[in-house]
C-alpha cells in the first residue's frame, strides 16, 4: 500500500471513518501515475487557447499604451482582455496542469462491491465518489503503461444531443490486473 492511500483499516479507524459497509473489504488500491500527460488533449482546442492568450495580451498591451496614465473608468479598459486571457490559459494547457495536480491527491480503491475515487485536495477538502460494480457494469480497458480502466459513465444532455463521459481509474500501473478484478466483482467471483 502506498503512503497516504486509503486502506481498509483507515476506513474503519481514521480519516475516512465508516466508508466500508459490513462485509465489504478492499481488493485493490493505488494512486494514479503522477505527472503531466497529453493523452486525450485536443490539439485544436490548445491552438485556440493559444490564440486567445495572444489576442488578450495584445489587447491589454495596446489599450494600455493608448490610454497611458489616464484615470477613471477608461483605465479599466485593459481589464476587458482578462476573461479572454483566463479562457486561453485554461484551454491552452491549464486544464492539463489541473488534471495533473488533481492526480497527485487522488487514491483509487476497489472493494468487493464498488469502485471508489477519493481525493484530499489542499484548501478544497476531501471528496469521495463511489460506483457500485455488478453484472450490468460496462468495464473497458485502455491497455498501456500506464493505462486506464473504465467502469461507469456520466450522462450529459443538451438541446441537440446526449453525451457520455467515461468514469474510471486513470493512469494506473497495472491496468490489466485492475480490469480483471473489476470483471470478477461484476460476476460475483470475489
Amino acid at each position: 500500500m502506498k503512503d497516504g492511500a486509503l486502506s481498509s483499516s483507515d476506513a474503519a479507524t481514521g480519516g475516512w471513518d465508516g466508508i466500508l459497509d459490513p462485509g465489504e473489504h478492499v481488493l485493490w488500491q493505488d494512486r494514479p501515475v503522477p505527472g503531466l500527460t497529453f493523452a486525450g488533449a485536443q490539439p485544436m482546442v490548445i491552438a485556440v487557447g493559444l490564440i486567445f492568450i495572444a489576442f488578450s495580451l495584445f489587447w491589454m498591451a495596446m489599450v494600455t499604451s493608448m490610454i497611458g496614465t489616464t484615470l477613471g473608468v477608461i483605465a479599466l479598459f485593459p481589464l476587458f482582455g482578462l476573461p479572454f486571457l483566463l479562457i486561453g490559459l485554461w484551454t491552452g494547457g491549464g486544464s492539463l496542469l489541473w488534471a495533473a495536480w488533481l492526480r497527485r491527491y487522488t487514491t483509487y480503491t476497489l472493494t468487493n462491491r464498488r469502485a471508489m475515487i477519493a481525493s484530499d485536495l489542499p484548501y478544497l477538502g476531501r471528496r469521495l465518489q463511489s460506483w457500485p460494480i455488478d453484472a450490468t457494469s460496462r468495464i473497458d480497458l485502455d491497455d498501456g503503461d500506464p493505462g486506464n480502466v473504465w467502469f461507469s459513465r456520466r450522462h450529459y444532455s443538451s438541446r441537440n444531443a446526449a453525451h457520455f463521459k467515461p468514469i474510471g481509474f486513470l493512469r494506473v500501473t497495472n491496468p490489466r490486473r485492475v480490469y480483471s478484478i473489476l470483471r470478477n466483482i461484476g460476476t460475483g467471483a470475489t
